[in-house]
């Protein structure tokens, strides 16, 4: 999750295509932002104090939205900002009733709920995996992952919601000495079989300049954004 809110460098930021104006930001103090701009997670004066505090730099959020209103004539996109560095997939699972708030799922769905008065929630795109990447946990990922999907789905009250995750990426070899199952993870993700969810690869990503073991650099996370913005076409999502 820390990949989806962003580690790029905000100087590798190509500059911004002429159809920002169609691109909306739901940020963490409850208002919307038009046109949207980086950091789209920027945690000032964030309603949900279970999201992170700290500064985020470049994700694939905003990267997708202008991949997506490019091929999609007369369309407004509203992003709904929801990632927290550092954590596993059971940070996301859904609490007893789906609603407290101070959990990740319940804060992320007081969030979207508050978001769609002001339209309808069309997809999903996650990218995470990287705190499962151990003996213990990796196993269990692609079934916490279905039934993520399938809360969602109940939540939002769309069966057929699209869904598109990312596929972890690269690591360092130092990383990988004290990771062993990263790879193992990889190909289950790889292998994930959900109707209407579709996975971005990122083998080829490329990581930060800096001594940063696993996350990826701006100009990889426009690549993510874009695959994923292409996989949500072809799933039909229409915002």
């Amino acid at each position: 999750q820390s990949n989806m809110r962003g580690v790029g460098s905000p100087a590798d930021v190509p500059p911004r295509p002429l159809l920002a104006s169609r691109i909306w930001n739901y940020k963490m103090d409850g208002t919307w932002q038009n046109p949207a701009e980086e950091s789209i997670h920027d945690p000032t004066d964030r309603v949900y104090s279970v999201f992170d505090s700290t500064e985020s730099y470049i994700g694939p959020g905003l990267f997708f939205a202008d991949h997506f209103v490019r091929y999609n004539p007369g369309f407004e996109i509203g992003l709904i900002p929801c990632a927290k560095g550092g954590v596993d997939i059971d940070a996301y699972a859904r609490p007893v009733g789906g609603t407290d708030t101070a959990t990740l799922y319940g804060a992320s769905r007081a969030r979207w709920e508050a978001a769609a008065a002001s339209g309808t929630i069309e997809g999903l795109f996650f990218y995470q995996g990287e705190s499962d990447a151990t003996a213990v946990k990796t196993p269990l990922w692609a079934g916490k992952f279905a039934q993520l999907v399938a809360d969602v789905r109940s939540d939002t009250g769309k069966p057929n919601l699209p869904v598109v995750y990312v596929q972890i990426g690269p690591c360092t070899a130092a990383y990988l000495d004290t990771h062993p199952d990263w790879p193992t993870l990889q190909t289950n993700q790889s292998r994930i079989s959900i109707p209407r969810c579709m996975m971005v690869p990122n083998l080829d990503a490329v990581l930060t300049p800096e001594p940063n073991e696993v996350h990826i650099n701006t100009a990889s996370q426009k690549i993510v954004g874009e695959r994923a913005a292409d996989l949500m076409r072809v799933l039909g999502a229409c915002f």
